[in-house]
């Protein structure tokens, strides 16, 4: 399954939207008609800036909306009545509070508005070496309304870097050995650099499939988001799908089988 050529048969011409952090590869492109607002952590000309030196096609940077500072996403909207969807692929990860995210989105959604998000699957990525994330560490993120990246996420980043036949991203079933890049003195380093108030970007955040599912099931449940899972893609390439939408609110999902199915993906990994 295409995730991207899938996302964008769904989006109606008709469909407003936000697009965050679509960078230099924006899945929903105003260039082709999409109704979307982007909102990214630089501006046009800083992302062509940044990205300049890596060899990417700078004219797909499209003109950026929003600045993403944390303010609320319904300030976007100058029609007051929510947008059809929210759309954020491989920005879920790097967020320093992804609660507080997940309640801005829900906010700036249509009742039946729908967050389409791609996630990297730790299994077939260079998070590979790392234990997956818990719905109470999200919770103490969201207590402590963390604006950056706390000691630990920066240290386990580059602490556990791993690569497997030099990439940092494969697809299931793709052979070669698993090699472990990163060390403790640059995770050290790293873990440093968070005693500040400066954003420094690194994974923070480390799923695989049921494992997301059940954070997801588990902050509904206990109220501090109204969202719920309205669809479901296992993992193509290093990536999975999920769509959120406050008009599943109430939908429940088995948390001891998401439970047991995360245990089992993670035996399943293989080195």
């Amino acid at each position: 399954m295409d995730f991207r050529k899938a996302i964008r048969e769904s989006i109606g011409v008709d469909q407003r939207g936000v697009e965050i952090g679509p960078s230099y590869s924006p899945i929903l492109p105003k260039a082709d008609g999409y109704r979307v607002v982007v909102v990214d952590h630089l501006d046009q000309g800083g992302l062509r800036r940044k990205y300049a030196p890596h060899g990417v096609d700078l004219s797909r940077i499209e003109e950026v909306d929003a600045i993403d500072d944390g303010s609320e996403l319904t300030e976007l909207d100058d029609t007051g009545e929510g947008f059809d969807f929210i759309l954020a692929s491989h920005v879920f990860e790097h967020l320093p509070n992804p609660i507080r995210f997940l309640q801005r989105c829900q906010r700036a959604l249509k009742p039946n508005g729908r967050l389409i998000l791609l996630i990297p699957d730790r299994r077939f990525c260079f998070d590979f070496l790392r234990p997956v994330s818990t719905a109470g560490q999200m919770v103490e993120a969201f207590f402590q309304d963390r604006s950056v990246h706390s000691a630990a996420a920066m240290f386990d980043h580059h602490a556990y870097h791993a690569r497997r036949s030099g990439l940092g991203a494969w697809a299931e079933g793709d052979g070669g050995d698993v090699t472990l890049e990163g060390e403790a003195s640059s995770g050290y380093a790293a873990a440093l650099q968070s005693a500040g108030d400066t954003y420094v970007d690194c994974h923070a955040w480390v799923f695989t499939p049921s494992s997301f599912r059940l954070i997801i099931e588990d902050l509904r449940l206990v109220g501090l988001i109204r969202l719920g899972e309205v669809r479901f893609e296992s993992s193509v390439g290093c990536e999975f799908y999920v769509e959120l939408s406050p008009s599943a609110a109430e939908n429940a999902q088995d948390r001891r089988a998401l439970a047991l199915l995360a245990i089992d993906e993670g035996r399943k990994a293989g080195v």
